[in-house]
């Protein structure tokens, strides 16, 4: 590409075609396997957390430590609030994988959709259906949609496997998945939480807070995004 990938966004110069996209609840846990059950301590945590961070990246010489230290504060260090549904009292993992999700695809969507949504029909999705027989510790993991979509999945998640069928069939005839499923647009900012029993429209603004730093100019383009 002749420019960073969020530029070319900025500049609105991509295919206007229909994008049927979103994020799973924990994408980050099958990334983060690096920094799980290192037990450094506490007061190494941050660095670790940095180090992790860091290693992702082409040119890690780019990102300041002002960044890395917002970064810091906004997935600290032994908050409940961050990891799998399950939480594994990892913090360190938690805090990675937290970040890896907000980073590499929450914050990523939203960059894209809100500035595509006044040039072509967008859905938007948050998967936060745990399967029974999964691993708890990596929640709603990467991919872990697919089980229900290709796979073999628990007699439960029957009605919701046909369910999410038909949205993706919908979509690859139609470019609509249908109701309820609303088009995502800049006035309603609306995704589909998926669900078993709890298919819903939700707002777009979780975990909004951190998705904006991350979506700003001067972290995309510390992070040569």
């Amino acid at each position: 590409m002749p420019e960073r990938p969020s530029l070319r966004i900025a500049s609105g110069n991509f295919l206007h075609v229909p994008i049927l996209a979103g994020t799973n609840n924990n994408e980050g846990t099958v990334f983060s396997g690096s920094v799980r059950g290192l037990n450094v301590p506490a007061v190494q945590e941050n660095a670790t957390f940095d180090t992790f961070i860091k290693n992702l990246l082409i040119d890690p010489t780019t990102v300041t430590q002002d960044v890395l230290d917002t970064i810091n504060s906004l997935y600290p260090l032994n908050d409940p609030s961050l990891g799998a549904p399950f939480n594994t009292g990892d913090s360190l993992f938690d805090r990675a994988e937290a970040w890896y999700t907000d980073n590499m695809y929450l914050a990523a969507r939203r960059l894209l959709f809100n500035k595509a949504a006044p040039l072509q029909p967008l859905f938007a999705f948050a998967f936060r259906e745990f399967i029974p027989g999964n691993d708890p510790s990596l929640g709603v993991f990467h991919g872990s949609e697919l089980e229900l979509l290709f796979g073999h999945f628990p007699a439960v998640e029957q009605a919701f496997a046909k369910q999410m069928a038909d949205f993706y069939v919908n979509f690859i005839n139609d470019l609509n998945p249908g109701a309820p499923w609303p088009q995502f647009t800049l006035q309603t900012k609306q995704v589909l939480q998926l669900m078993r029993d709890n298919i819903t429209a939700i707002p777009d603004d979780f975990n909004l807070q951190k998705t904006t730093f991350l979506d700003s100019t001067h972290v995309l383009g510390e992070f040569q995004k």
